[in-house]
């Protein structure tokens, strides 16, 4: 082959000219470099070959591969791990990476799929606007080095964001970017509109042609930068063969300057300079206000209720001065008051403090840490105070990870979203027959210039955004009400279902009752001392969670006994706890039924076994719980939305006290359950919502429609359930209830203001009523009264957001 066809060889991944490179063949495929040649593989091999089609469609060039071995080493460090990763479960890491590279939808479609065929690469989701990409990563399959190398090899060099600065470092330069075109086109507009008046005024002759050639040329850097966004969507929605306005709304300003330009030829004084001007100015202004009233409506910041802006005392040199908590940083000496929530991660310098840790491991015994111990945010400090060295805040601590995993759990869109989305897009296409059909109906039957005037009208006062804002808007503030209430919900969608729920399966012990049991007698059998029964029980218990066993915790350790070892030590969730001991089976849980002591039928009974195929029973303890405050009010408040049910492993005779104390019918009581048979009620009622523990009920929770954990650890919790409860306030779910159903009127009040506001609109412009001018002053309202309604809310919400729902 000669030089000259050399020349002219492109690259079959990149398009990149071969040039003077030596070109490297595979089979009938040519590539510019090794990279390219490792990337066409990769595609190839994996059935992907629908990139290069999707490529081609929107005439988008790929850079040459970036192929490095060992430049992304530094990613497998510990350090880089703990800082970088946003939630870290077991081998499991979430983190957010910024792709350069990333130019069009094809590359969206590609780093979508690359779960398919990257290894250990569990999930991934791209924002085609900022380039980041949010992975989810099993480090026991593959390194992080090894996910950022392949994507590289793809062409799309990886960077870490490492917290939420850098997040806002973006959304800064998008600002920057976005204030940018709107100062051009008001100060276009502004000197336009000089000119404009003095045509109007009278100007004539050759000033009147200045005039307007200056004002054409005024127009254009508005019409070539400052309406590139809407150039950007449009040319992207029909790449991807969807509708938007930005569509209809390139075609007009396009037209509206290419006929002022022709009529300003001609001598015709039909141009529309000011209107374009003006019409840009206000639709970028009107989105920018927009996109920052939706930032701060749905801002999910770490400011909840475990993150608030409190007064610290820092230790500086030999004092303490009092500083915010948002301005602490890492290595502060800091010191906190008995009873208050710690909202940092940090090393005890002080010699003892009691803490609990009941959010982060589900415990809410105090547990005792000594210098040097690490303490976590959310911790609760019991002790009088504490010293400690600040080692991580705000989304950098254990809690705060955790609960960014509420923020990953995005794409479960509820079914009412997905249909106003729907809605949005053929109310789009209407707009745009709408459009055509108002030119060519007035065309013929006035003329041209009217008709081109009625169908700008039409296309700029339409606003189908305020359709498809009105519910994911609405949405997205009652969650963070929720967020504040210490009630994380993980998406719209499960919010959306608590308004369709039909039944309510309460657990009691910790739900229903403050899980905090009192051994009221006990029976012990004759052959065993009371030292050794003890030892027994506290052996069995020691590692168990679940509120009985705290309770026989700290009962018998009170009193001498020795310490006791179990070999093959098994927790059964709803039997009870196994192990042996000196040759000898125990198991402590539910009594059998020949064992219960009638006399105490309203209360907890557990009993102690010895032996495995014929048990016998060595001692059996009788405990007491105490009914939450509120509950009958809450049964009461609650059952206006659904049907009420008590399901418990305890003895029927304790479910139908408790369940006759505070209002629930008799037919809805549950005992006796294990945590298969709660699974079993869960199936045989519709549209349930399960309230338990995370644990226990875990089988439950997983099954109901919606299911709701109340305490316990929040990483467990968020695993079975769709909601987590921080508090032990059953009120919550009333709440939760409440403003799941003002939601749905909310969003209907929304729906009706953007159809009512569209209709006239569109009927105004159809009549000749209102000018495009005035269409582009008329047209942001819509978006803005959903956002003020949505702010608004409706009365229950507001009272509940004030904390005035519960007397």
């Amino acid at each position: 082959m000669g030089e000259e066809a050399i020349n002219t060889l492109s690259c079959t991944h990149c398009d990149e000219p071969i040039g003077e490179l030596i070109p490297i063949y595979n089979d009938d495929n040519i590539f510019c470099c090794h990279g390219c040649e490792v990337v066409f593989g990769i595609i190839n091999d994996n059935g992907l070959n629908d990139f290069y089609k999707i490529k081609e469609q929107e005439g988008i060039k790929s850079g040459p591969a970036v192929v490095s071995e060992d430049e992304f080493s530094y990613m497998d460090s510990k350090e880089f791990i703990n800082s970088s990763a946003i939630t870290k479960v077991k081998s499991s890491i979430q983190l957010k990476l910024h792709l350069s590279g990333i130019n069009c939808m094809a590359c969206l479609w590609l780093i979508e799929k690359t779960p398919e065929f990257i290894k250990g690469l569990k999930a991934c989701r791209l924002n085609l606007q900022s380039s980041i990409v949010e992975i989810e990563v099993d480090l026991t399959r593959a390194k992080l080095s090894d996910i950022a190398t392949s994507f590289s090899h793809l062409g799309y060099y990886p960077q870490a964001i490492k917290d939420k600065s850098d997040e806002r470092e973006i959304n800064q330069k998008n600002d920057r970017s976005d204030i940018l075109k709107i100062g051009v086109a008001g100060a276009a507009l502004g000197n336009i509109m000089i000119f404009a008046v003095s045509n109007y005024a009278g100007a004539s002759g050759e000033y009147r042609e200045m005039f307007n050639w200056i004002s054409a040329l005024l127009t254009m850097p508005v019409i070539l930068y400052c309406a590139t966004p809407f150039y950007k969507n449009s040319l992207s929605s029909i790449k991807m063969k969807t509708v938007s306005i930005d569509i209809p709304l390139s075609i007009a300003i396009i037209m509206a300057y290419a006929i002022s330009l022709y009529n300003q030829y001609i001598g015709s004084d039909h141009l529309y300079y000011d209107s374009i001007s003006a019409l840009i100015f206000l639709i970028l202004s009107s989105r920018y206000l927009l996109k920052v009233s939706l930032r701060k409506t749905t801002q999910t910041s770490m400011e909840s209720s475990y993150f608030k802006t409190t007064g610290i005392k820092v230790k500086e040199k030999n004092s303490y001065i009092q500083k915010a908590s948002s301005e602490i940083k890492n290595g502060d000496h800091i010191s906190i008051d008995g009873g208050q929530t710690i909202q940092f991660d940090g090393k005890l310098l002080s010699p003892m403090a009691l803490v609990s840790n009941s959010i982060l491991t589900g415990e809410s015994k105090p547990i005792q840490k000594r210098t040097g111990d690490q303490i976590k945010a959310g911790s609760k400090l019991i002790s009088n105070n504490l010293e400690m060295n600040v080692t991580a805040i705000n989304e950098h601590t254990e809690l705060g990870k955790l609960l960014d995993k509420l923020g990953l759990s995005h794409s479960k869109r509820g079914k009412i979203v997905s249909l106003t989305d729907n809605i949005a897009k053929y109310f789009t296409v209407l707009v745009i027959g709408l459009m055509l059909g108002s030119f060519i109906y007035y065309y013929f039957t006035t003329d041209f210039y009217y008709a081109l005037e009625i169908s700008l009208a039409v296309t700029i006062v339409a606003c189908p955004c305020a359709l498809a804002l009105a519910t994911p808007l609405s949405f997205l503030k009652s969650l963070n009400i929720l967020k504040n209430k210490e009630v994380f919900v993980k998406n719209e969608e499960a919010l959306e279902k608590v308004s369709k729920i039909e039944n309510l399966i309460l657990d009691k012990t910790g739900t229903l009752t403050k899980g905090q049991f009192g051994l009221i007698h006990e029976e012990v059998s004759k052959k065993y001392s009371l030292e050794y029964i003890r030892s027994l029980i506290i052996g069995l218990e020691a590692q168990s969670y679940h509120p009985i066993a705290a309770s026989l915790k700290e009962h018998y350790s009170k009193y001498n006994h020795q310490t006791v070892f179990f070999d093959d030590l098994r927790e059964t969730p709803g039997t009870g706890i196994s192990g042996s001991f000196e040759g000898e089976h125990f198991r402590i849980g539910k009594p059998r039924r020949d064992d219960l002591n009638l006399q105490y039928k309203d209360f907890t009974q557990v009993g102690l076994y010895i032996g495995q195929k014929n048990e016998q029973l060595i001692c059996l303890c009788i405990l007491g719980d105490e009914i939450k405050k509120n509950a009958k009010d809450f049964i009461s408040e609650v059952s206006q939305y659904c049907e009420v049910h008590l399901a418990t492993g305890d003895h029927e005779s304790v479910a139908q006290s408790v369940s006759k104390k505070i209002g629930i019918h008799e037919h809805n009581i549950n005992a006796g359950l294990s945590p298969d048979d709660k699974a079993m009620i869960v199936d045989d009622l519709s549209n349930v919502m399960m309230v338990g523990d995370g644990a226990n009920d875990s089988i439950a929770l997983k099954k109901a429609e919606v299911g709701v954990s109340i305490g316990g650890a929040v990483d467990m919790a968020l695993d079975v359930s769709d909601i987590y409860l921080t508090t032990p306030d059953i009120t919550k779910i009333r709440d939760l209830f409440v403003i799941s159903n003002e939601t749905i009127k909310l969003i209907k009040r929304n729906l009706i203001f953007s159809i009512s506001y569209n209709f006239i609109g569109i009927g105004l412009a159809l009549t000749g009523h209102i000018t495009p001018l005035f269409a582009a002053v008329f047209m942001p309202m819509s978006s803005f009264t959903v956002v003020i309604s949505t702010l608004i809310g409706t009365k229950k919400i507001r009272e509940i957001n004030k904390g005035k729902i519960w007397k």
